[in-house]
């Protein structure tokens, strides 16, 4: 349970920036929280969280992280 919670407040070491995952925008943030809020708001698509404990990558379908999350299995 805690490492769910530290996933939730994942900041992006300086320097590095996530990028909106929607074609053509060019939305960049630091926050995956902001990124996730922006995804939504402006795109209308839900941001899913990998769910293997250590990884907090985001990905615009549940196929396309389920995909990423057997690349922890393997």
């Amino acid at each position: 349970m805690l490492k769910a919670h530290m996933k939730s407040h994942h900041t992006v070491r300086e320097g590095q920036a996530l990028a909106c995952l929607h074609e053509d925008c060019t939305f960049q943030t630091t926050e995956k929280k902001d990124l996730q809020r922006h995804m939504e708001d402006a795109h209308g698509i839900k941001a899913i969280e990998c769910r293997h404990h250590a990884c907090s990558v985001l990905f615009q379908s549940t196929e396309a992280m389920e995909r990423h999350l057997r690349t922890h299995q393997a």
